[in-house]
This record gives structure tokens, C-alpha cells and sequence, in this order.
């Protein structure tokens, strides 16, 4: 699969789990927020979707795959350690530059999207508080 199709799949997945969010009343605040490093200006770290439901700063990461073509490796596990510590990085830095302070109540999340193309359907799955020791902060 080219660079180009996955990018339009990723784009896909984060529309259906906006949608998702906005029925399941969550306030979308925030989208593809991301944090580069001061030394290389190299992006370090995103999160796709930033939204509050009721008093909650909910941090979203969509992963998105098709039907065809299942990965062996089920897109949950690419949520691996050096990735959570990116997210709780990246979340971090949203609270601090909106002035919040880093004990509001927050959690981070994880939706899985898989498009079947062919039947122009996606099924999501919604992890909630997906990373737990984001909240022991």
C-alpha cells in the first residue's frame, strides 16, 4: 500500500471517529495538534483529536486500517511504550498552552477504525482511557 492510500485511509478513519465523537457528545477542540523539537524542529509527537466530554480533556489517537488487507499485527499493539510516552508528551504540552494545569482531568483514548471499502462501512472500536498511567500524574 502506497504512503498516498494510507494517508487517505488514516484521513478516513479520523472523519468516522470525528462523527463518532460528535454524536456520542464530545466537544472537538482540537485536531492533529502535534509538538516539533526545539533542537531539529523535527515534528516529535501528535494527537489526532483533542476534545472535552463533560469535564473531561479527552486525547484521541485514531488508528485506521481497511478490511483487505489485515495487518498480522493488530493496530492496538502499535500503541506500544515509546508511543504512549509521545502521547502523554504531546497531551502534556496542550494543557500547559492553554494555561490548564496539568492535574485538570484528563484521560487518553484510542479508536480503531476498519473501513471495509467494499461495503462502504467502518467499524470502530473506542478504548477508553486507553492509557491509564496518564491519569496518575
Amino acid at each position: 500500500m502506497s504512503q498516498n492510500s494510507t494517508t487517505k485511509i488514516g484521513q478516513i478513519g479520523e472523519m468516522v471517529a470525528l462523527k463518532y465523537l460528535q454524536k456520542n457528545h464530545y466537544k472537538i477542540l482540537d485536531r492533529n495538534f502535534y509538538i516539533t523539537s526545539r533542537l531539529t524542529n523535527k515534528k516529535i509527537g501528535e494527537i489526532d483529536i483533542i476534545a472535552r466530554y463533560k469535564k473531561i480533556y479527552v486525547f484521541i489517537e485514531v488508528k485506521s486500517k481497511t478490511k483487505i488487507g489485515r495487518p498480522l499485527v493488530p493496530l492496538e499493539a502499535k500503541i506500544n511504550s515509546p508511543k504512549k510516552k509521545r502521547l502523554i508528551r504531546v497531551a502534556e504540552n496542550w494543557l500547559k498552552q492553554h494555561k490548564l494545569p496539568l492535574t485538570t482531568p484528563r484521560q487518553i483514548d484510542i479508536i480503531i477504525i476498519t473501513l471495509d471499502l467494499n461495503q462502504k462501512k467502518a467499524y470502530l472500536k473506542h478504548y477508553k482511557n486507553a492509557i491509564e498511567d496518564f491519569n496518575l500524574k
